[in-house]
């Protein structure tokens, strides 16, 4: 039953359950000046966040969304094997940025 909910959402609709690589859901906030930022990966179920840097120096809801996908691909690094990576965001900011370097 879950494999048929699943088939019918989003991801499932993309062929992300199936992917071979690792499928990272990135996500920032900025909640009166205190920016979080983190990532979720599906295929280890493991999950990571922090807080983002300090009040004096700003904050903005793009710099958390920016955090978080840095946070993302920083952990790729750590990766033993060289699969494949999927970065889901829902932020404008970093799409519109990360086309242009990686040419999707």
């Amino acid at each position: 039953m879950e494999d048929i909910h699943r088939s019918g959402t989003e991801l499932g609709l993309l062929g992300i359950y199936d992917f071979p690589g690792a499928v990272y859901a990135t996500d920032g906030s900025n909640d009166r000046g205190v920016m979080g930022a983190g990532f979720f990966i599906l295929n280890e179920h493991r999950g990571v966040c922090c807080q983002l840097g300090r009040g004096v120096e700003g904050n903005s809801s793009n710099r958390a969304e920016l955090g978080a996908a840095c946070l993302a691909l920083e952990d790729t690094t750590n990766q033993q094997d060289r699969n494949p990576v999927i970065l889901l965001s829902d932020s404008a900011c970093f799409l519109s940025s990360s086309q242009k370097w990686t040419g999707e």
